[in-house]
């Protein structure tokens, strides 16, 4: 089993994934870099019981690589929709907030699933399409963050505000959800009323860390990826392009270019030259949609 972290030919690894590389090496796990140059040239040499661990865009392309992306965990299970004790609307952007302009609009597909043209919250215009989630706004103390494993707690931290919130009110949201992921975290609001209540569940995927142990973070991630993935991804890809999409490419690319030194003078170089190319306007032509 491999455990693959997104990490960026340019930019190296995101710093909240430092903590999680450094655990999986001291533990002798299989840690593999995925870069943008696996998931543009599909080389993707994925095996059934390998874990992902990535921020958002890097967990989208794979979700989406691997089809599994109708399998990711609504933001309001219908199970859960009792503990959120406000009003819930879902439709047409537009009209929701025609009708309540005051209420909190969050985008009706999952964040894991495509990037949305607007970001939660109260708008002065109305977005332009798609649909969304509208609650009526609260007035709020502190916001928890509750891990979930298997059915059980394994953690609850505050991440913003003053004040706890009442676990037992989560507790009995995680014993309702029973057609649950095997990992996800719920995330709880302690109302100015003083009352728990539900902002929102998060599918166990690209999980923000705001206390829980490293290993039970790679827990929650490892649990869920075994579920949604059941299947190898076939290999298509040449044993250079594996090579070249894991090793640093260097200054201008330089490093690619000297991994292929030893081909010099040989049939292979010619065809080796290219890929090291084409795999540079990939790169270019990633970092440069990112700027945009």
């Amino acid at each position: 089993m491999a455990i693959w972290l997104g990490r960026s030919h340019l930019t190296g690894l995101p710093p909240a994934l430092e903590p999680v590389a450094a655990y999986l090496i001291s533990e002798g796990a299989s840690v593999r870099p995925l870069t943008e140059l696996h998931l543009a040239t599909g080389a993707l040499p994925f095996d059934v019981g390998d874990t992902f661990i990535g921020d958002l865009p890097f967990t989208r392309l794979v979700l989406r690589l691997l089809g599994v992306s109708s399998l990711v965990l609504c933001s309001y299970p219908t199970a859960l929709r009792p503990f959120l004790c406000r009003p819930l609307r879902h439709g047409p952007a537009a009209s929701l907030f025609a009708e309540a302009p005051s209420w909190f609009l969050k985008p009706g597909i999952d964040k894991l699933l495509a990037p949305y043209p607007f970001s939660p919250g109260v708008y002065e215009a109305p977005p332009t399409d798609g649909l969304v989630w509208g609650s009526p706004p609260m007035s709020v103390r502190s916001e928890w963050r509750v891990y979930v494993l298997e059915q059980e707690r394994i953690g609850a931290y505050r991440y913003t505000g003053d004040g706890d919130i009442d676990l037992s009110v989560a507790d009995c949201a995680i014993e309702a959800f029973r057609d649950a992921p095997a990992g996800y975290c719920l995330d709880f609001a302690l109302t100015d009323a003083g009352e728990t209540v539900l902002l929102e569940a998060n599918d166990g995927l690209a999980l923000a860390n705001v206390g829980l142990a490293v290993e039970a973070h790679v827990a929650i991630h490892a649990a869920r990826w075994a579920e949604l993935f059941k299947g190898p991804v076939p290999v298509s890809a040449s044993p250079l392009l594996l090579e070249l999409a894991e090793c640093s490419p260097g200054d201008d690319f330089s490093g690619w270019f000297r991994h292929i030194a030893p081909l010099r003078g040989t049939d292979a170089y010619p065809a080796a030259h290219g890929l090291v190319l084409r795999l540079a306007e990939i790169l270019v032509a990633c970092h440069a949609s990112e700027a945009v």
